[in-house]
């Protein structure tokens, strides 16, 4: 055993405690969407999946498939360049920097292939 997964994960929260049955059932049923997890990590060790997933190295070949809920926008925020930074002036030109390159495609969908193009060469 090589210690690979080979599946998908989403919202893989490490919590300090072992969570109760009702808090799980709730978390499940609320959707892949809400923020219920958000509510039980008060006071505790908590390990978000936006850490594991946007703050940390990543190893083998790790396939993002994009799902929509509100507010995903501000994920960004979770990024290398971004995370645990201090907002100043540096932070936010090189914000405006990144977005910037977006004009030079002004009238293209965005879609995976511009998306993998950005990853590619900016």
């Amino acid at each position: 055993y090589n210690g690979a997964f080979g599946g998908e994960l989403l919202k893989l929260n490490v919590y300090k405690r072992q969570l109760e049955a009702g808090e799980v059932e709730q978390m499940f049923s609320s959707g892949m969407c809400s923020d219920f997890e958000d509510s039980l990590h008060v006071g505790e060790a908590f390990l978000r999946w936006e850490t594991i997933l946007y703050a940390t190295e990543r190893h083998g070949t790790i396939t993002e498939v994009p799902i929509t809920c509100p507010g995903d926008h501000w994920n960004v925020l979770y990024f290398t360049d971004f995370y645990n930074k201090v907002v100043d002036d540096g932070l936010l030109k090189r914000m405006e920097d990144q977005f910037e390159v977006l004009e030079e495609f002004f009238g293209h969908k965005i879609d995976d292939p511009l998306i993998q193009h950005l990853k590619d060469h900016h």
